[in-house]
Parts: structure tokens; sequence; C-alpha cells
């Protein structure tokens, strides 16, 4: 099995308007959803490759070490 791609990093925040201002500076980073405002914030990495860079916020009602990666792999039943 081989890992081919990364599709998707989600992280948890404690404060989407820092994160949105922060990631937003960040050159090569598309915001493509959400905002300073929203619950969810999605960043497109690399337009070729269509890997993103996602933002959740975190609510104290949700577990703290939220995290998710995406990945695509040559061959999912291997795995």
């Amino acid at each position: 099995m081989k890992v081919t791609k990364i599709s998707a990093v989600t992280l948890s925040v404690s404060n989407m308007k820092r994160s949105v201002e922060f990631y937003s500076n960040l050159p090569n980073l598309k915001m493509v959803y959400g905002g300073s405002d929203s619950q969810f914030t999605s960043y497109l990495i690399d337009d070729v490759a269509k890997s993103y860079l996602n933002l959740k916020l975190n609510h104290e009602t949700h577990l703290p070490n939220f995290g998710r990666i995406i990945f695509y792999v040559d061959d999912v039943d291997e795995l």
C-alpha cells in the first residue's frame, strides 16, 4: 500500500477570526469556504493537487484534541 496524496488536513482552532487572519496571509492558500465568522473554513493549498487545509472551530462541548488527515492510497482494500 502506498500513500499517493494528502487530500486534506483539518485542524481544531479556538479562535476562528485569529486563525483566518493568520492562514489568509500565507502564500499559496486560497480560502474557498467559510471565513472569520464561520464554524468551518477551508483553504485550497494547490490548484493542481487539490489539497486542502480545513479549520474547525473548537467549542467546549467538542474534544479539544481534534484533528483529521485524509490520505489517498493506491489500494484501499490493502489498507
